[in-house]
């Protein structure tokens, strides 16, 4: 007796097929780090509105890609564009801009796809492919995008000559 009370004291034995789960609760800490050292909060961020956009974030989910890439191909994916063919950290997130873009008008990128093109020689290039005009002729990344659209032009009038003068004729 304890004061004026009564304690019983009643020993169960735990059974043998008892398993409450086990937290590893350092180990959980350890992953959450891993994520937090991996990837930047920016980067974090473009991730978790991918999922939220529910896209492929494993298509941009690359630790080597800057925040502004990673949102590049969200924004990609979340038209509609298979971005996988610019997800490289090579290409600049205003080339992957260009080649969304364009990807999404219907243009087929792969045929110029190449990290060495500025924004500029893509938007030449694909301008080209639209006019039906043989590219292989301006895909060269060293080449300037001002020499491009010369190069394009100049090939436009070979291609489209006789009919341009027929259309002038018909004009006037």
């Amino acid at each position: 007796m304890e004061g004026q009370l009564i304690v019983e004291r009643v020993k169960i034995n735990k059974p043998n097929n008892a398993a409450p789960a086990k937290v590893d609760t350092e180990g959980n800490k350890r992953q959450i780090t891993r994520l937090e050292v991996m990837f930047s909060k920016e980067q974090i961020r473009e991730l978790k509105l991918g999922k939220q956009h529910e896209v492929n974030i494993r298509v941009y989910g690359n630790n080597k890609l800057s925040a502004d890439q990673m949102k590049s191909l969200r924004k990609a994916l979340e038209s509609g564009v298979d971005a996988r063919a610019f997800a490289d950290p090579r290409f600049t997130s205003e080339s992957m801009q260009a080649y969304s873009v364009n990807a999404k008008y219907g243009v087929d990128i792969s045929s110029f796809i190449n990290p060495e093109y500025n924004p500029a020689q893509i938007y030449e290039l694909s301008t080209a492919w639209l006019e039906g005009i043989d590219i292989s002729k301006m895909a060269d990344p060293k080449m300037s995008a001002e020499d491009m659209s010369k190069l394009r032009i100049e090939l436009e009038m070979q291609l489209f000559g006789d009919n341009v003068v027929d259309v002038v004729d018909i004009i006037n």
